[in-house]
């Protein structure tokens, strides 16, 4: 006689759960479907939004003059994953002002999702699937996105470049004419106020654009027709399938509190920071040994620099303890700038433990390379000069790597 098991809805729940369970390639996911829709709202909704603006500001922008009368604006893009400018001429309205008034949508490049898959993968659950699944995670190393200048449609976007006089070299919020400013800080303000001359200052405008960026969407086994990785291209055919450019560059700028080694704002630094780790990271887990020890025969540092806001000869005391001997504005400034490189590099180094990755420092103290610096001819303000409290990578040569299909 065949026994007869009773069993109770609760218990029934419990089995249809379990099958939908196994069904899938993780434990807190229904299915492959579900573990795909829940990471492409959460990459969508929350993290590339909050994201958009340090991405973007991997582009810039700047006023070009060509000639006496004669201006254009330069927004510093890519193609192919090089660096690629994109030229918009102004025309002159009257003798100080110069516009242009133009529309439609504008590709300027594409910008990898490798940063946001750190903090797709703070969710323990996300974790594990695609540790499970790591051709969900290699989509999202792969993954591009388009960046877009659109404009209205209706009216059409313009550029507005406006000359007008200042006193003493001094305009609130302003950078040095002609210098590259980040394109995503630009764009939400729509304002760009520049020095010129001492005498002389100018302000670049946009109106009726916006810069967006695309979504992401995965592709491959298990996941509906529709979906797919904006911008990516996989050739199946050829003797090349793929042509991997590989290029590091690493700035930060005025992120340091006055006189100190701790950040102004630390989540920003650190997502500033994380961009890079991230990068490096990608790489290394996709070529190994062979683009770790690329980076490494570059001997790659972090470069401090300093502002001059005042005589680098002037006798000082600062308030930064390990720099407090030096005895002159220039040789503390150059201290503390060193410091601050060392701190950079050793929050880098901590995140690239494991990859075969480490970064010297170095401080180079007091500079005018990227905006003008103090002079008793013609001082500056703070603001002005903080294009200069800066640091960066070392130079590293791009890593090119051809793979042969068969």
């Amino acid at each position: 006689m065949k026994k007869v098991i009773k069993l109770k809805e609760s218990d029934i729940v419990r089995m249809v759960k379990l099958v939908l369970e196994q069904d899938g390639d993780d434990d807190g996911f229904m299915s492959i479907q579900d573990a795909v829709n829940y990471m492409e709202n959460k990459l969508n909704d929350e993290i590339l939004p909050k994201l958009q603006n340090q991405l973007l500001n991997e582009y810039s922008i700047r006023v070009k003059q060509n000639a006496p009368e004669d201006f254009s604006v330069i927004i510093r893009g890519s193609k192919d994953n090089r660096p690629e400018e994109y030229e918009i001429k102004l025309e002159q309205i009257n003798d100080y002002v110069y516009g242009v008034k133009f529309g439609g949508k504008f590709k300027i490049g594409e910008l990898n999702t490798l940063a946001a898959l750190e903090e797709l993968k703070r969710e323990p659950k996300v974790k594990n699937f695609l540790d499970k699944n790591p051709r969900f995670e290699d989509e999202i190393l792969k993954g591009l996105l388009i960046a877009t200048l659109k404009t209205d449609l209706q009216n059409g976007g313009q550029f507005k470049l406006t000359f007008f006089g200042i006193k003493r070299g001094k305009l609130e919020g302003a950078v040095s004419a002609g210098v590259e400013y980040p394109l995503a800080d630009f764009f939400s303000r729509n304002s760009l106020p520049m020095v010129v001359t001492k005498e002389i200052g100018a302000n670049l405008e946009s109106g009726n654009m916006q810069l967006i960026l695309s979504k992401f969407y995965f592709s491959g086994p298990g996941v509906s027709d529709y979906v797919r990785t904006t911008g990516s291209t996989t050739p199946s055919t050829g003797t090349t399938t793929s042509d991997t450019h590989i290029k590091l560059n690493f700035t930060l700028v005025d992120a340091f509190k006055f006189d100190e080694t701790n950040f102004v704002d630390e989540s920003k630094a650190m997502e500033q920071i994380d961009v890079f780790v991230n990068k490096v990271k990608g790489g290394v887990q996709k070529y190994g040994q062979e683009l770790s020890q690329h980076i490494m025969s570059a001997e790659p540092s972090i470069v401090g620099y300093a502002s001059i806001d005042a005589d680098p000869n002037e006798k000082i005391t600062g308030k930064f303890g390990p720099c407090k001997s030096k005895s002159t504005r220039g040789e503390y400034n150059k201290c503390l700038s060193e410091y601050r490189a060392k701190k950079i590099s050793e929050i880098i180094n901590q995140k690239l433990d494991g990859t075969g990755v480490s970064l010297k420092f170095f401080g180079a103290g007091e500079t005018t390379k990227f905006g003008p610096g103090w002079s008793k001819e013609k001082p500056t303000t703070t603001q002005q000069t903080s294009p200069n409290r800066r640091f960066t990578l070392t130079p590293i040569p791009p890593f090119t790597k051809v793979i042969k299909g068969k």
